[in-house]
Protein backbone atom coordinates (compact mmCIF):
# COMPACT_ATOMS: atom_id res chain seq x y z
CA UNK A 1 0.00 0.00 0.00
CA UNK A 2 1.35 3.25 -0.84
CA UNK A 3 1.92 6.01 2.03
CA UNK A 4 0.56 9.22 1.35
CA UNK A 5 2.30 12.00 2.61
CA UNK A 6 0.30 14.05 5.49
CA UNK A 7 0.80 17.45 3.81
CA UNK A 8 1.97 20.72 5.28
CA UNK A 9 -1.55 22.34 4.91
CA UNK A 10 -3.37 19.53 6.30
CA UNK A 11 -1.37 19.23 9.30
CA UNK A 12 -1.78 23.47 9.86
CA UNK A 13 -5.55 22.85 9.37
CA UNK A 14 -5.91 20.06 12.16
CA UNK A 15 -3.60 22.40 14.50
CA UNK A 16 -5.39 25.45 14.08
CA UNK A 17 -9.18 22.82 14.88
CA UNK A 18 -7.10 21.32 17.50
CA UNK A 19 -6.09 24.85 19.21
CA UNK A 20 -9.76 26.01 18.91
CA UNK A 21 -11.26 23.06 20.55
CA UNK A 22 -8.99 23.84 23.14
CA UNK A 23 -10.18 27.13 23.87
CA UNK A 24 -13.79 26.50 22.89
CA UNK A 25 -13.74 23.99 25.84
CA UNK A 26 -13.16 26.46 28.86
CA UNK A 27 -15.18 29.12 27.09
CA UNK A 28 -18.21 26.85 27.06
CA UNK A 29 -17.55 25.96 30.44
CA UNK A 30 -17.09 29.15 31.61
CA UNK A 31 -20.74 30.15 29.70
CA UNK A 32 -22.24 27.19 31.30
CA UNK A 33 -21.36 28.58 35.21
CA UNK A 34 -22.06 32.22 34.52
CA UNK A 35 -25.72 31.04 33.08
CA UNK A 36 -26.05 29.28 36.13
CA UNK A 37 -24.96 32.55 38.31
CA UNK A 38 -27.71 34.82 36.53
CA UNK A 39 -30.66 31.79 36.87
CA UNK A 40 -29.62 31.56 40.30
CA UNK A 41 -29.92 34.96 40.85
CA UNK A 42 -32.89 35.87 39.10
CA UNK A 43 -34.75 33.33 41.15
CA UNK A 44 -33.10 33.88 44.67
CA UNK A 45 -36.23 36.05 45.81
CA UNK A 46 -38.81 32.76 45.06
CA UNK A 47 -36.07 30.89 47.37
CA UNK A 48 -35.28 33.46 50.15
CA UNK A 49 -37.55 32.51 52.65
CA UNK A 50 -38.33 28.87 54.00
CA UNK A 51 -40.60 28.02 56.82
CA UNK A 52 -39.62 24.85 58.68
CA UNK A 53 -40.47 22.52 61.24
CA UNK A 54 -39.06 19.07 63.23
CA UNK A 55 -40.29 16.41 65.05
CA UNK A 56 -40.91 18.75 67.75
CA UNK A 57 -43.68 20.01 65.97
CA UNK A 58 -46.05 17.52 66.13
CA UNK A 59 -45.85 17.94 69.83
CA UNK A 60 -48.75 19.65 71.78
CA UNK A 61 -47.20 23.93 71.93
CA UNK A 62 -46.46 24.42 75.34
CA UNK A 63 -48.73 26.93 77.07
CA UNK A 64 -47.93 30.40 77.15
CA UNK A 65 -48.21 32.11 80.86
CA UNK A 66 -47.81 35.37 79.54
CA UNK A 67 -44.06 35.57 79.24
CA UNK A 68 -41.30 35.59 77.01
CA UNK A 69 -37.74 35.05 76.63
CA UNK A 70 -36.44 36.46 73.50
CA UNK A 71 -32.75 35.36 72.29
CA UNK A 72 -30.86 37.47 69.51
CA UNK A 73 -27.26 36.40 68.37
CA UNK A 74 -25.20 36.93 65.65
CA UNK A 75 -23.50 33.68 65.23
CA UNK A 76 -20.83 34.95 62.75
CA UNK A 77 -21.40 31.78 60.53
CA UNK A 78 -19.74 29.78 63.36
CA UNK A 79 -16.11 31.13 62.97
CA UNK A 80 -15.37 32.08 66.57
CA UNK A 81 -14.17 35.16 67.32
CA UNK A 82 -11.87 35.02 64.28
CA UNK A 83 -12.49 37.79 62.02
CA UNK A 84 -10.82 35.54 59.58
CA UNK A 85 -13.65 34.93 56.83
CA UNK A 86 -12.03 32.56 54.07
CA UNK A 87 -12.63 28.49 54.32
CA UNK A 88 -12.66 26.64 57.25
CA UNK A 89 -10.84 23.73 57.21
CA UNK A 90 -11.31 22.01 60.54
CA UNK A 91 -14.99 20.79 60.23
CA UNK A 92 -14.54 19.27 63.95
CA UNK A 93 -14.34 22.64 65.23
CA UNK A 94 -16.60 24.42 63.42
CA UNK A 95 -19.42 21.62 64.31
CA UNK A 96 -18.36 21.87 68.05
CA UNK A 97 -19.13 25.67 67.93
CA UNK A 98 -22.35 24.72 66.47
CA UNK A 99 -23.17 22.02 69.02
CA UNK A 100 -22.34 24.86 71.35
CA UNK A 101 -24.82 27.37 70.35
CA UNK A 102 -27.36 24.78 70.44
CA UNK A 103 -26.27 23.61 73.32
CA UNK A 104 -26.09 27.26 74.56
CA UNK A 105 -29.77 28.12 73.11
CA UNK A 106 -31.26 24.53 74.86
CA UNK A 107 -29.88 25.99 78.58
CA UNK A 108 -31.58 29.19 78.15
CA UNK A 109 -34.96 28.20 76.84
CA UNK A 110 -36.08 30.91 74.61
CA UNK A 111 -39.21 30.75 73.32
CA UNK A 112 -38.03 33.53 70.09
CA UNK A 113 -34.86 33.64 68.81
CA UNK A 114 -32.99 35.12 66.40
CA UNK A 115 -29.73 34.45 64.91
CA UNK A 116 -27.55 36.30 62.08
CA UNK A 117 -25.12 34.99 59.66
CA UNK A 118 -26.47 31.91 59.13
CA UNK A 119 -25.35 30.10 56.37
CA UNK A 120 -27.53 27.63 54.33
CA UNK A 121 -25.52 26.16 51.65
CA UNK A 122 -21.91 28.09 51.75
CA UNK A 123 -18.46 26.50 50.38
CA UNK A 124 -16.31 28.08 53.09
CA UNK A 125 -18.19 25.95 55.81
CA UNK A 126 -18.73 23.28 53.79
CA UNK A 127 -22.30 23.69 52.51
CA UNK A 128 -24.26 22.82 56.16
CA UNK A 129 -27.41 24.08 56.64
CA UNK A 130 -26.60 25.85 60.01
CA UNK A 131 -30.11 27.15 60.57
CA UNK A 132 -31.44 23.86 60.57
CA UNK A 133 -28.52 21.79 62.84
CA UNK A 134 -29.26 24.56 65.53
CA UNK A 135 -32.98 24.19 65.70
CA UNK A 136 -32.84 20.78 65.39
CA UNK A 137 -30.09 19.89 68.04
CA UNK A 138 -31.67 22.80 70.34
CA UNK A 139 -35.08 21.62 70.34
CA UNK A 140 -37.23 23.64 68.01
CA UNK A 141 -39.84 22.66 66.67
CA UNK A 142 -40.30 25.71 64.10
CA UNK A 143 -37.52 27.69 62.40
CA UNK A 144 -37.57 30.20 59.26
CA UNK A 145 -34.67 30.41 57.28
CA UNK A 146 -34.21 33.65 55.30
CA UNK A 147 -31.14 34.50 53.20
CA UNK A 148 -29.69 37.39 52.61
CA UNK A 149 -26.61 36.91 50.12
CA UNK A 150 -27.40 33.83 47.62
CA UNK A 151 -24.76 33.56 44.83
CA UNK A 152 -24.07 30.45 43.09
CA UNK A 153 -21.02 29.77 40.57
CA UNK A 154 -20.63 25.69 40.53
CA UNK A 155 -16.93 24.61 41.19
CA UNK A 156 -15.72 28.47 41.69
CA UNK A 157 -18.22 30.01 44.98
CA UNK A 158 -21.12 29.16 46.50
CA UNK A 159 -22.48 31.36 49.51
CA UNK A 160 -25.71 31.59 50.69
CA UNK A 161 -26.44 33.10 54.44
CA UNK A 162 -28.83 35.49 55.97
CA UNK A 163 -30.85 35.39 59.24
CA UNK A 164 -32.74 32.17 61.00
CA UNK A 165 -36.00 32.98 63.37
CA UNK A 166 -36.22 29.94 65.72
CA UNK A 167 -39.75 29.45 67.90
CA UNK A 168 -41.29 27.79 70.64
CA UNK A 169 -44.73 28.80 68.84
CA UNK A 170 -46.30 27.43 65.81
CA UNK A 171 -45.28 30.04 63.00
CA UNK A 172 -48.46 30.93 61.22
CA UNK A 173 -47.24 32.75 58.22
CA UNK A 174 -44.13 35.13 57.02
CA UNK A 175 -42.96 37.28 54.49
CA UNK A 176 -39.22 38.65 53.02
CA UNK A 177 -39.07 42.23 53.89
CA UNK A 178 -36.37 44.01 51.16
CA UNK A 179 -34.41 46.64 53.23
CA UNK A 180 -32.51 49.19 51.16
CA UNK A 181 -29.73 47.93 49.59
CA UNK A 182 -25.94 49.45 50.08
CA UNK A 183 -24.97 49.61 46.15
CA UNK A 184 -27.22 48.65 43.52
CA UNK A 185 -25.13 46.34 41.43
CA UNK A 186 -24.55 44.68 45.11
CA UNK A 187 -27.99 43.98 45.19
CA UNK A 188 -28.31 42.78 41.52
CA UNK A 189 -25.07 40.28 42.28
CA UNK A 190 -24.87 39.19 45.23
CA UNK A 191 -27.92 40.08 47.38
CA UNK A 192 -28.04 42.22 50.41
CA UNK A 193 -29.58 42.82 54.17
CA UNK A 194 -33.20 42.02 54.44
CA UNK A 195 -35.67 40.86 57.24
CA UNK A 196 -38.22 38.53 57.76
CA UNK A 197 -41.58 39.32 59.44
CA UNK A 198 -43.24 36.25 61.13
CA UNK A 199 -46.85 35.87 62.79
CA UNK A 200 -46.22 33.94 66.03
CA UNK A 201 -49.35 31.98 67.99
CA UNK A 202 -48.56 32.01 71.31
CA UNK A 203 -52.06 31.10 72.40
CA UNK A 204 -55.26 30.45 70.04
CA UNK A 205 -56.43 34.24 70.75
CA UNK A 206 -53.21 35.53 70.83
CA UNK A 207 -50.49 36.49 68.08
CA UNK A 208 -47.49 38.66 67.82
CA UNK A 209 -45.11 39.96 64.79
CA UNK A 210 -41.32 39.14 64.85
CA UNK A 211 -39.08 41.07 62.59
CA UNK A 212 -35.47 39.31 62.43
CA UNK A 213 -32.97 41.49 60.87
CA UNK A 214 -29.19 42.33 60.57
CA UNK A 215 -29.12 46.04 59.19
CA UNK A 216 -26.53 47.24 56.35
CA UNK A 217 -23.25 47.70 58.54
CA UNK A 218 -21.61 50.23 56.30
CA UNK A 219 -23.97 52.74 56.49
CA UNK A 220 -26.16 55.19 58.88
CA UNK A 221 -28.04 56.52 55.76
CA UNK A 222 -29.10 52.58 54.84
CA UNK A 223 -30.32 51.98 58.49
CA UNK A 224 -32.05 55.06 58.55
CA UNK A 225 -33.99 54.39 55.71
CA UNK A 226 -34.49 50.89 56.90
CA UNK A 227 -35.44 52.02 60.42
CA UNK A 228 -38.13 54.24 58.78
CA UNK A 229 -39.54 50.80 56.39
CA UNK A 230 -39.43 49.18 59.78
CA UNK A 231 -41.98 51.76 61.82
CA UNK A 232 -44.18 51.88 58.55
CA UNK A 233 -44.45 47.62 59.51
CA UNK A 234 -45.27 48.22 62.80
CA UNK A 235 -47.78 51.06 62.42
CA UNK A 236 -49.47 48.45 59.73
CA UNK A 237 -51.24 46.46 61.55
CA UNK A 238 -52.73 45.99 65.37
CA UNK A 239 -50.65 43.03 66.50
CA UNK A 240 -47.14 43.57 68.15
CA UNK A 241 -44.52 43.86 66.55
CA UNK A 242 -40.72 42.50 68.30
CA UNK A 243 -37.37 43.64 66.66
CA UNK A 244 -34.83 41.30 67.06
CA UNK A 245 -30.67 40.88 65.32
CA UNK A 246 -27.89 42.95 64.61
CA UNK A 247 -28.75 46.27 63.59
CA UNK A 248 -25.30 47.46 63.62
CA UNK A 249 -26.28 50.78 65.34
CA UNK A 250 -26.36 52.63 68.60
CA UNK A 251 -28.87 55.18 70.00
CA UNK A 252 -27.16 59.04 69.49
CA UNK A 253 -25.19 59.61 72.74
CA UNK A 254 -23.95 55.63 73.07
CA UNK A 255 -20.11 55.18 72.14
CA UNK A 256 -19.99 54.26 68.36
CA UNK A 257 -23.17 56.21 67.18
CA UNK A 258 -23.18 57.42 63.90
CA UNK A 259 -25.85 59.86 61.73
CA UNK A 260 -26.90 60.78 58.90
CA UNK A 261 -28.23 63.73 58.03
CA UNK A 262 -28.77 64.43 62.00
CA UNK A 263 -30.30 61.27 61.95
CA UNK A 264 -29.64 58.00 63.71
CA UNK A 265 -31.95 54.42 62.66
CA UNK A 266 -32.42 53.13 66.48
CA UNK A 267 -33.29 56.55 68.00
CA UNK A 268 -36.26 56.96 65.16
CA UNK A 269 -37.36 53.45 66.22
CA UNK A 270 -37.29 54.71 69.76
CA UNK A 271 -38.25 57.98 69.25
CA UNK A 272 -41.75 56.35 67.63
CA UNK A 273 -43.19 55.81 71.22
CA UNK A 274 -43.31 52.16 69.67
CA UNK A 275 -40.80 50.39 71.50
CA UNK A 276 -39.09 49.34 75.07
CA UNK A 277 -35.58 47.99 75.25
CA UNK A 278 -32.89 48.60 77.63
CA UNK A 279 -29.81 49.87 77.78
CA UNK A 280 -31.89 53.17 77.64
CA UNK A 281 -28.80 55.60 77.76
CA UNK A 282 -25.02 55.22 79.10
CA UNK A 283 -24.41 51.88 78.85
CA UNK A 284 -22.12 49.70 80.83
CA UNK A 285 -19.24 47.37 79.60
CA UNK A 286 -21.57 44.53 80.50
CA UNK A 287 -24.02 45.85 78.06
CA UNK A 288 -21.87 45.15 75.12
CA UNK A 289 -22.51 42.90 72.42
CA UNK A 290 -19.82 43.94 69.97
CA UNK A 291 -16.72 43.40 70.07
CA UNK A 292 -15.40 47.05 71.09
CA UNK A 293 -15.81 47.87 75.07
CA UNK A 294 -19.66 49.28 75.18
CA UNK A 295 -20.58 48.68 72.02
CA UNK A 296 -24.15 47.82 72.02
CA UNK A 297 -25.09 46.72 68.61
CA UNK A 298 -27.40 44.06 68.90
CA UNK A 299 -30.98 44.82 70.15
CA UNK A 300 -34.09 43.55 71.31
CA UNK A 301 -36.70 46.17 70.71
CA UNK A 302 -40.18 45.01 71.91
CA UNK A 303 -43.44 46.59 72.08
CA UNK A 304 -43.93 49.78 74.61
CA UNK A 305 -46.65 48.60 76.72
CA UNK A 306 -44.68 45.40 77.35
CA UNK A 307 -42.57 44.95 80.83
CA UNK A 308 -38.98 44.37 80.48
CA UNK A 309 -38.10 42.03 83.29
CA UNK A 310 -34.78 41.58 82.44
CA UNK A 311 -32.20 41.42 79.91
CA UNK A 312 -28.59 40.16 79.61
CA UNK A 313 -25.74 40.18 77.56
CA UNK A 314 -23.69 37.04 77.21
CA UNK A 315 -20.32 36.21 75.93
CA UNK A 316 -19.68 33.38 74.43
CA UNK A 317 -16.57 31.94 72.38
CA UNK A 318 -18.53 31.33 69.46
CA UNK A 319 -18.59 34.64 67.20
CA UNK A 320 -17.62 38.07 67.94
CA UNK A 321 -20.73 39.12 69.19
CA UNK A 322 -22.36 38.19 72.68
CA UNK A 323 -26.25 37.10 72.60
CA UNK A 324 -28.57 39.07 74.13
CA UNK A 325 -31.52 37.64 76.60
CA UNK A 326 -34.31 39.32 77.47
CA UNK A 327 -37.46 38.19 79.64
CA UNK A 328 -40.17 40.70 79.07
CA UNK A 329 -44.23 40.07 80.51
CA UNK A 330 -46.28 40.72 77.65
CA UNK A 331 -49.64 44.24 78.28
CA UNK A 332 -52.37 43.42 77.28
CA UNK A 333 -51.65 41.87 73.31
CA UNK A 334 -53.99 42.49 69.90
CA UNK A 335 -56.50 39.75 69.77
Amino acid sequence: MQRVPLSGCGFAAMNRRLVRALWRTPLVGLGCILAWFFVVRAISPLLALKIRSGPAARAPSPAFQGRLRIVTYNICHGRGDDSNVWPIHDRAALDARLQGIAAFLKREAPDLAVLNEVDFDSMFTGRMNQAESIARAAGFPFWIEQRDIDVDAPLIYTERFGNALLSRFPIRGAALVRLPGYAAWEVLMAGCARAVLAEIELAPQTRVRLLGTHLESRSEQTRVQSAQLIETIRRSAPLPLIVAGDLNTCPTGFPYAQQFRGRNALSLLLEGGGYATLPRNNPAPADSTGSEPREVIDWILVPAPWRILARRSVPLPWSDHRAVVMDVALGKPAQ
